[in-house]
């Protein structure tokens, strides 16, 4: 096997895909769609440091297709390895310009 890899190294390979990506045919994950898929996005914090005194999620439930409208207080858990410091959706406060407050998840990505 090693013999193999060592024949390979300093050597022009053929990728697989080369053809169509040159031709532009190549499908991409953002390219498919299936039947009854979701949308999410995440709305963020426009603020380095700042304490939330209330999210209203009323006008994002008006949108027609919206499915799921989630906050930290919703959602209050620590997840993962990198983020066992910290909940995935602010709770309370946000700690960094950008970090996620909520989650809508609708139809379409244009109504989400």
């Amino acid at each position: 096997m090693l013999k193999k890899v060592l024949t390979k190294i300093g050597k022009s390979q053929q990728r697989i895909d080369a053809l169509e990506k040159a031709a532009g045919t190549i499908k991409y994950t953002g390219d498919v769609s299936y039947p009854d898929t979701l949308h999410a996005k995440l709305a963020t914090s426009k603020y380095a440091h700042a304490n939330i005194k209330g999210i209203n999620t009323d006008e994002a439930w008006k949108v027609p297709g919206v499915r799921a409208v989630i906050t930290g207080k919703m959602f209050p858990f620590h997840i993962g390895p990198i983020l066992a410091d910290r909940p995935p959706l602010a709770i309370d406060k946000v700690r960094y310009f950008g970090e996620p407050i909520a989650l809508v998840v609708a139809e379409n990505e244009y109504q989400a």
